[in-house]
C-alpha cells in the first residue's frame, strides 16, 4: 500500500507500523476497513444534527 501521502515531519510514515495498527483495530473491532468508515462517517453527520435538533426542540419549548 503506498504509505507516501501520509507524512509527518517530511518523512513517510513506517509501512510496518501503519499495518499493524490496521491490523490491531480490524482484529479489536472485527470490521473491515470499509465498515469502520462508514460508522465513522454516520456518527460524524448524526452527531450535529442530534445537537440541532435537540437546540430547535428546546427552543420551541422555551418560546
Amino acid at each position: 500500500m503506498p504509505y507516501n501521502y501520509l507524512l509527518h515531519h517530511s518523512e513517510s510514515v513506517d509501512p510496518e507500523l501503519i499495518e499493524a495498527i490496521i491490523d490491531k483495530i480490524m482484529n479489536v473491532t472485527g470490521f473491515s476497513a470499509f465498515t469502520m468508515i462508514m460508522i465513522l462517517i454516520i456518527l460524524m453527520v448524526s452527531v450535529p444534527l442530534f445537537i440541532i435538533m435537540f437546540y430547535f426542540t428546546n427552543f420551541k419549548r422555551n418560546n
